[in-house]
């Protein structure tokens, strides 16, 4: 079966975990999922007054972190997330490393960057059964 960057990044950004996508597809690796989640990272974004993007955990003000969306009550910007994703780290531990965060604030930033990109949203679709 063909997995595409859309399929995965749509996944993961719906709250599938990397782990959960590793069950779902026994033939992708970690680093298979993490090379897609820095392309995802580095692809052009939509300038901030095209975002349309709403979202109750995520937030957007010009006079925090510059207008980069963050995740509310925060100065922990969405890309920093999926930045810390994309390096290979895992929820836990980026709720470890970032206390006011929760597992529900990281799939909102996913969530977030997901729909910013036109993917869609397919909630569990492919955690492990």
């Amino acid at each position: 079966m063909r997995v595409t960057v859309g399929m995965i990044v749509g996944q993961i950004g719906a709250g599938c975990s990397i782990e959960d996508m590793l069950a779902g597809y026994p033939y992708l690796e970690r680093e298979d999922i993490v090379q897609v989640l820095r392309y995802a990272d580095a692809a052009p974004k939509k300038a901030p007054e095209q975002d349309s993007m709403k979202h109750p955990r995520i937030k957007r003000d010009p006079k925090i972190m510059e207008g980069k969306p963050v995740i509310a009550g925060t100065r922990i910007t969405v890309e920093h997330i999926l930045r810390c994703l994309a390096a290979g780290e895992s929820e836990a531990e980026i709720v470890a490393d970032y206390p006011p965060l929760t597992i529900d604030d990281i799939r909102a930033a996913q969530a977030y960057a997901a729909a910013r990109d036109g993917c869609p949203f397919e909630p569990n679709a492919f955690r492990a059964r």
